[in-house]
């Protein structure tokens, strides 16, 4: 039979979740950004950060078949490909503990997500997440132009999510801004 994917709700938002950075000089600021936080009551109208609670959660059939793993070594050079401009990032996510998950099809990346169990940086929004103990943030979700609307993002979300929860984490958080459908 059917079963549902990672139960996923709206969450209010608490300054132990979100929060805006201060220090407008740059020097605190992740990625060296100048600018200083956005006021909180425009940028918090343009979230909607949604929560996975993983508890009892059972994972469903994936749309897609691909294999969904963690960035291997000899896939590295592909992902700095498939992030274009974002690609020199790589090596700065992966040194501050950002860990990166892979959609392939043989050894061609169809998408990729980027997930955090610390404190992580939400540029478009220009605030930072912060998640407790036993939960993660999963971010820059990206399928591949050629590759969309073909269950790729599905099958990536899903299966992060079952790691974690085979890692014994409670919670995934993920965020859409500006826009995206809610």
């Amino acid at each position: 039979g059917l079963r549902r994917g990672p139960p996923l709700r709206a969450v209010r938002l608490g300054a132990d979740r979100v929060r805006g950075v201060p220090g407008g000089g740059g020097g605190g600021r992740p990625g060296g950004q100048r600018e200083g936080p956005r006021p909180l009551l425009p940028v918090l109208s343009e979230l909607c950060l949604w929560a996975a609670d993983l508890g009892r959660w059972r994972p469903p059939r994936l749309p897609a078949e691909v294999e969904v793993r963690e960035l291997p070594p000899d896939l590295r050079s592909d992902l700095i490909d498939a992030m274009g401009a974002e690609g020199d990032l790589v090596d700065l996510r992966q040194q501050r503990r950002s860990r990166c998950f892979v959609a392939t099809r043989g050894h061609r990346v169809l998408g990729y997500g980027w997930l955090s169990e610390h404190v992580e940086w939400i540029g478009e929004i220009r605030l930072e997440i912060v998640p407790a103990a036993g939960e993660a943030y999963l971010w820059n979700c990206v399928t591949l132009p050629a590759h969309r609307r073909t269950g790729i993002f599905t099958s990536l979300l899903v299966s992060v999510a079952g790691r974690l929860q085979a890692q014994g984490l409670s919670r995934s958080w993920i965020a859409s801004a500006g826009g995206a459908e809610r």
